[in-house]
């Protein structure tokens, strides 16, 4: 049982690491991205912060992924017009379901 104990939490703590990991990894994207000369004011740095966190959701999610190949294989104006209503109606949704 103490066995089962020790494993379970040297897993939380491994499964931890590779998240903060993982956050870190994505922030230094977003500042390579984003690069400025000088200090950075509250706007780019909340920036920065934004872009991580879509840098986060794209790699949990496929559907991003496949809509920007679509749209790079058909840089159609309906095709952006279809993902922006895509988007809407999913944030409507999901504010009435709430």
């Amino acid at each position: 049982m103490m066995e089962n104990l020790i494993i379970a939490k040297a897993r939380q703590e491994a499964l931890q690491r590779k998240v903060e990991e993982r956050r870190l990894r994505l922030q230094e994207e977003a500042n390579r991205k984003l690069a400025a000369f000088g200090a950075l004011t509250a706007d780019e740095q909340e920036q920065r912060l934004l872009y991580a966190n879509v840098l986060e959701y794209e790699q949990d999610h496929d559907w991003p992924k496949q809509w920007r190949a679509s749209i790079k294989k058909n840089p159609d104006s309906s095709l952006v017009l279809d993902l922006v209503s895509y988007l809407l109606r999913w944030r409507w949704w999901s504010m009435w379901t709430a």
